[in-house]
């Protein structure tokens, strides 16, 4: 019964994704991601820590848009911006409420029919991406006490001091994934 009800979820997530990239109403895309937000509110998880790494990036989407496309009327490139940013931020979402929503034991179960290598390499996914989430608030936090942020406008400056520890705790981390896998023979 839970392998029929992960599959669904798994099922559901595909449409919902598939659905996002084929609907272009600005007003659909709003209302579904109120919906994540909504979805979101009872878990453990921070909407708004997700959302703080996506929009940067929906920002950058949204201004190459009006920059870089001339030939079309403003309000036409504005909107393409937005339904670009709309559809990574649902995307992106989605895929958080499915991982907050379904157990990482549920995920594997259903993939059991993959070689082991490949179902090895899922277990670990699923285990890294929050993991390394909550290592992006620690080092924000650390950094923060110790007054690295100090002008909001050297990006540089400040994406330095977030990824290069950040780097380092990951290859740390998968340094000892590997030699756990190794020792354990796998």
């Amino acid at each position: 019964m839970k392998k029929l009800i992960t599959v669904l979820k798994i099922i559901s997530l595909l449409f919902i994704n598939f659905f996002v990239f084929l609907t272009k109403n600005p007003y659909i895309l709003i209302a579904l991601f109120l919906l994540m937000v909504l979805v979101l509110i009872p878990t453990k998880y921070s909407v708004l820590g997700r959302l703080k790494a996506i929009i940067p990036i929906c920002i950058v989407i949204l201004l190459s848009q009006i920059i870089f496309y001339p030939s079309a009327p403003f309000m036409q490139r504005f909107l393409f911006g937005f339904i670009s940013s709309m559809r990574i931020i649902i995307v992106s979402l989605s895929v958080f409420v499915f991982l907050a929503k379904t157990a990482l034991s549920d995920i594997v179960s259903v993939f059991r029919f993959l070689p082991k290598d490949w179902l090895l390499l899922l277990t670990i996914t699923c285990y890294l991406i929050p993991t390394t989430l909550n290592e992006i608030e620690n080092i924000r936090l650390v950094q923060k006490s110790r007054v690295v942020y100090k002008n909001p406008w050297h990006v540089v400056q400040n994406i330095a001091a977030l990824f290069v520890p950040l780097l380092h705790r990951v290859f740390k981390r998968a340094e000892v994934i590997s030699l756990a896998i190794v020792a354990r023979g796998y």
